[in-house]
């Protein structure tokens, strides 16, 4: 049905929220610990990778206003998830002092059941018992997704977690001799400044500095969303030329800290093509994937128009320019994003997703 209307489904099967994956600089010391000390394949590591899998699979998809189907064989019935509620979410607005063993600040959906009401809080502890539950049937995720987006979020995600730690560390070691600082020692100074810490964060597992936040959208509107959040001219300029195919992966790293206060929190941004199919080789690796652009902490790149899509600009040193190190907001889906829509914006959005 979902093909028939033109959005090949996704589906993660109970198998795949139980496999384990190489722990990143993106994850919690919590959940390294949680996988860590027990024995592999125990009912504790099961439980662990479970729970990340599952919640992060639903948000990536959440993140870029797309639903996600979870089919309940032990309600024999479907829930189409439609939002996430952290701890303070759960504090605060539903006055809940229910407490959770996860390693993650995310610990409930929001779903809307036919059968029950539009909006019912589905916890994230109770769907990863069920689906450890052998006595209780499958649970599984199916993400009803645009036909030109090709590849994973978990792909995605898995690229750009690997290629920011490679470019935090080259591009650190690259400044004396970049074309951009030129004798410059007052700049190159204020660069290896905004870059040091944040190469060093990246560098290992457990820093719980940054995590990680993936997210598809069309390209004219990351264009139009990094335009809006970001104050750097030439930065915006710069994204403004590039040339992005009909849907992107952007991936960002966001201070945890600086989130939890509810100030701009994004220091780094990745942008992936999203129509390209890419294997994973047996180091966990992907290989032929470059960023269209990348920001980290004082300089960006930006692939030309005439370089075109896959060219290793990022081994060539002019194609770097100096860029801002201040933080901004986030560009993830939503509520608040149509505030910020001009009406013949929200029009567009109207008439694509009705099929006209």
């Amino acid at each position: 049905m979902l093909s028939e209307a033109d959005l090949p489904p996704q589906v993660v099967d109970e198998y795949l929220l139980r496999q384990d994956r190489a722990l990143t600089w993106a994850d919690r010391p919590e959940l390294i610990k949680q996988v860590s000390k027990p024995k592999k394949y125990s009912k504790e590591w099961k439980r662990a990778w479970t729970r990340e899998n599952l919640a992060d699979t639903i948000c990536r998809y959440l993140n870029s206003a797309i639903p996600v189907i979870l089919t309940r064989d032990s309600i024999n019935h479907t829930q189409v998830v439609v939002g996430y509620l952290r701890e303070e979410d759960l504090d605060k607005t539903l006055g809940d002092s229910r407490q959770s063993d996860t390693h993650s600040d995310m610990v409930a959906f929001i779903v809307a059941d036919d059968t029950r009401g539009p909006y019912e809080i589905v916890y994230l502890d109770d769907l990863v018992a069920e689906i450890l539950n052998e006595s209780i049937a499958a649970t599984s995720i199916v993400i009803p997704l645009p036909r030109a987006l090709w590849m994973t979020g978990d792909a995605a995600e898995k690229v750009a977690t690997e290629r920011f730690a490679v470019y935090a560390q080259t591009r650190l070691e690259a400044i004396d001799k970049w074309p951009a600082v030129a004798g410059d020692h007052q700049l190159a100074k204020s660069l290896r400044v905004a870059l040091t810490p944040f190469a060093k964060a990246l560098a290992k597992p457990g820093s719980n500095q940054f995590t990680v936040r993936t997210y598809a959208s069309p390209g004219t509107d990351f264009k139009y969303s990094f335009a809006k959040r970001v104050a750097d001219e030439e930065l915006v300029r710069q994204v403004g030329y590039t040339w992005l195919p009909k849907y992107v992966w952007v991936i960002e790293i966001l201070d945890r800290h600086l989130r939890r206060q509810g100030r701009e929190a994004v220091v780094a941004t990745m942008v992936l093509d999203s129509t390209k199919v890419v294997f994973e080789d047996a180091n966990e690796t992907y290989r032929d994937v470059w960023p269209l652009f990348i920001h980290l902490p004082g300089q960006a790149l930006a692939v030309p128009p005439y370089f075109g899509y896959y060219a290793e600009t990022d081994q060539n040193e002019a194609s770097w320019f100096v860029a801002p190190s201040e933080p901004y907001f986030s560009g993830r889906w939503s509520h608040k994003v149509l505030t910020d829509y001009p009406l013949q914006r929200i029009a567009g959005l109207a008439k694509t997703a009705l099929g006209s």
